[in-house]
């Protein structure tokens, strides 16, 4: 797409805006946005919170950190001023996801938090499951396994209400993990084998593989190497189907 002969067209903006999020899912690049966002008159604030949003994402998936957080932050106060609660809450959630991969889960709680209420008060439900998912899943790591399956199991609800099976199942995936390492063997094999059945149900093959590799795990430590290697070997199987030769090293 080119934007030297930009006229002041606002299609030529939202087209812009949908490129960079279909390249997120292939080559993530923020070439094209940053040009456009450059053009974009001050008039068209609510392209230009879109932009500014679409950057800091493509920049949070590329691990450009700092330049993904200044462009949300800026995107999530734009948002506000034109009253646009979701667009808000959405930079505030990709903020908290920013936080949580540098390992500062306290401010990624306290932004997911408030995201999460911020849609809430929308009725945004898929946003409020994936705050609870993220929420959950820090909550898991810090070893607060309460807090962990409250949030997990809420968020499993709220993905299962809007038709979200992948999600659900991610959700439950992290419940079996967590009796996993709760020393729960028999609870972790009953909730990873559902999990895993129900990734191939809809053809998710990396989850399924991470549900096998955790199961083989499980087998082990109970003493149970045949188990163990079978469900081990068609998780190293499944990896390799997907082109990920580093999911289980045998």
């Amino acid at each position: 797409m080119c934007l030297t002969e930009y006229d002041g067209n606002t299609d030529i903006l939202t087209a812009v805006i949908s490129f960079t999020w279909f390249f997120n899912y292939t080559i993530p690049s923020t070439q094209l946005v940053e040009k456009a966002i450059a053009l974009c008159s001050s008039s068209d604030m609510k392209i230009k919170c879109k932009m500014l949003m679409a950057f800091g994402e493509t920049n949070r998936i590329l691990n450009n950190n700092i330049k993904a957080q200044e462009a949300l932050q800026e995107a999530q106060s734009q948002f506000q001023q034109i009253g646009d609660e979701q667009g808000a809450a959405k930079c505030l959630q990709s903020l908290g996801n920013i936080y949580y991969a540098l390992y500062n889960y306290s401010a990624a709680t306290q932004a997911l938090t408030e995201a999460q209420s911020q849609f809430q008060q929308i009725g945004d439900k898929r946003g409020v499951a994936q705050c609870l998912q993220s929420l959950g899943d820090i909550h898991r790591l810090l070893g607060e396994y309460s807090a962990a399956t409250e949030a997990l199991k809420e968020g499993q609800s709220q993905f299962q209400q809007i038709g979200d099976q992948k999600g659900a199942i991610q959700c439950l995936q992290c419940l079996g993990y967590i009796h996993y390492i709760s020393g729960e063997y028999f609870a972790a094999t009953e909730v990873l084998r559902e999990a895993q059945s129900q990734f191939q149900q809809i053809g998710f093959k990396r989850g399924a593989a991470e549900c096998l590799q955790s199961l083989g795990d499980i087998h082990g430590m109970l003493n149970e190497y045949s188990a163990a290697t079978e469900a081990l070997n068609e998780a190293q199987s499944q990896f390799q189907q997907i082109g990920d030769n580093m999911g289980v090293v045998l």
